[in-house]
């Protein structure tokens, strides 16, 4: 097992290795254009810059993170990753950065049937789609006992809603989904669950680390980057253009600059 993630050894080794799942929409994905984005890869490299180190972005498999982690394989896993007893349990975790709740792509003329779990749990042979974590997969099964439940490796293509009746997910990978895909609705139901808790997870025995990583986050969010990025990220909305520095040519003389 390697030594946790230390700051001091990651500024003079000069870089800080990030793992990366790119299914984890809008936290970590390819965009139309094969660049790596999203929340989680913008705040790798702020977290980098923080440090004063360049990133480089390490791919991970959702089975195999635990394992990539005590390996040291990298210094920090950052793609919308939920903070289980299991995962909490294995591996040094930051403060939450955020809050999903669970929800399910379904066909957008079925929405309202999946209003609450009471009427999904009630629905005679239901199907539910998931994608593979080992983590959840135990969480699904209790909240939906009476499922058939299939197992697919993501959801870069809609799920087959011949087979299946709904996909499980939280609520911004399926928003964020949705908005791509016309004709799927990503739908919260009553009395689902307790809504997820997002963390940076880095390598056991990593505690200076998860301190600098806790105090980034909180300036970040006293400074409005987190906010300012889940708008845009996670909510879809577009970036404000900042106002032009006021000046005496524009602003007094109405020259134009």
């Amino acid at each position: 097992m390697s030594a946790g993630a230390d700051t001091e050894r990651i500024q003079q080794s000069g870089v800080l290795r990030v793992g990366y799942n790119a299914t984890a929409v809008p936290f970590a994905y390819f965009n139309d254009a094969g660049e790596l984005v999203g929340y989680d890869i913008a705040f790798a490299y702020d977290l980098a810059r923080s440090l004063n180190v360049r990133p480089v972005l390490v791919p991970f498999e959702w089975a195999e993170l635990e394992r990539d982690l005590q390996a040291g394989r990298f210094d920090i896993a950052m793609s919308g990753i939920y903070a289980s007893t299991q995962r909490l349990t294995v591996l040094s975790a930051s403060m939450s950065y955020y809050q999903s709740p669970v929800a399910l792509l379904v066909p957008t003329e079925r929405a309202q049937r999946f209003r609450s779990r009471q009427d999904i749990v009630a629905m005679p042979g239901l199907r539910i789609a998931m994608s593979v974590d080992p983590v959840l997969h135990p969480l699904w099964q209790r909240l939906f006992p009476n499922a058939e439940i299939s197992m697919v490796p993501d959801y870069r293509t809609p799920p087959d809603f011949n087979k299946v009746d709904a996909a499980v997910w939280t609520l911004e990978q399926a928003a964020a989904f949705a908005r791509s895909h016309p004709g799927i609705t990503a739908v919260v139901p009553q009395g689902l669950s307790n809504p997820f808790l997002l963390s940076y997870m880095m390598p056991p025995d990593s505690e200076v680390m998860v301190h600098f990583v806790n105090y980034w986050l909180e300036l970040r969010r006293a400074d409005g980057l987190r906010a300012r990025e889940a708008s845009y990220w996670i909510q879809g909305r577009p970036r404000a253009v900042p106002a032009p520095r006021w000046s005496v040519v524009r602003n007094v003389l109405h020259w134009k600059e």
